[in-house]
């Protein structure tokens, strides 16, 4: 039976309490990361996920990750995340992502973290046991879409609230042109976004951290009203066009282009999207 102890992995973004927002998110972008291990010096602390800051209004120069974990704990916000043995196994595993709603869980022994077990990797270990299935039985077929001319502060707000991180971009046609991710915007911008009405900019971002996106000074408090069009991945969109392939067939390709989620297209029309997520949950209940 496979165990924690074969899935963890060691190289995973660790930050301290005492370190800000913004060093977390730098962190997260050099290392194209989404998620981190949190330390009050060398004793383990919780996990935080990029997604997880989106409701907060914070000033990421100044906010301290301390202070989101006082926030959280009254939010009932998962930061204090499940923890694994060595020796939990895979069935277990499966259920404890499902039910905490997070991307990794920790594996401690004698107190101390020595790995994390990712979906994804837990995911590409499930993946014989969806052969045969289409994907569509799991698939999610009411789409959250975005349009190209949509502005960014509109996909902040719906990303938010929805706890979507990932949606196909159509066009006036309803075709789909490309896909819009939280990672893509804070990628290019390297600035936290405030999902409140009446955007703040951080400090950061005042003082002209935004220079190589090409911004002029005036136009920085605009960057919500930007069009969706302008953060999109075209190539490689990573999706299907087949409606009858299986479900391991689209764990492939989750794995080689290590995403989260695929698009089922038909005709060029976004009809359906599977989450890893999705996978975990079947998997869960069985």
């Amino acid at each position: 039976m496979v165990q924690a102890k074969d899935l963890m992995r060691t190289d995973f973004v660790s930050v301290d309490l005492n370190d800000t927002v913004s060093v977390l998110l730098g962190k997260l972008i050099k290392q194209k990361q989404t998620f981190a291990v949190v330390f009050e010096g060398k004793k383990y602390r919780g996990l935080v996920e990029k997604g997880w800051l989106l409701t907060s209004k914070i000033d990421s120069d100044s906010m301290k990750l301390s202070n989101i974990t006082k926030h959280a704990s009254k939010r009932k916000t998962p930061f204090f995340v499940p923890q694994l043995e060595e020796e939990t196994e895979l069935a277990d595993i499966c259920k404890l992502l499902v039910t905490s709603d997070v991307r990794a869980l920790p594996v401690i022994a004698k107190e101390k973290v020595v790995g994390v077990v990712t979906a994804k990797d837990v995911v590409k270990e499930l993946q014989p046991n969806f052969k045969g299935i289409p994907v569509l039985e799991l698939a999610k077929t009411k789409l959250v879409t975005l349009k190209e001319n949509d502005e960014l502060g509109k996909m902040i707000k719906l990303f938010s609230t929805t706890g979507v991180e990932r949606a196909p971009v159509v066009n006036a046609a309803g075709k789909l042109v490309g896909i819009a991710s939280i990672n893509d915007f804070m990628t290019k911008y390297q600035i936290f976004p405030s999902c409140s009405q009446g955007q703040r900019m951080s400090a950061g971002a005042k003082r002209g951290n935004m220079a190589s996106s090409g911004f002029e000074h005036g136009e920085k408090q605009n960057l919500m009203k930007l069009p969706v069009a302008n953060i999109i991945v075209k190539d490689p969109m990573v999706c299907v066009e087949d409606r009858n392939c299986t479900v391991a067939e689209v764990i492939t390709q989750m794995t080689e282009h290590d995403v989260t989620s695929i698009i089922i297209t038909e005709k060029d029309k976004p009809i359906g999207i599977i989450t890893v997520k999705d996978i975990l949950m079947e998997f869960a209940r069985k």
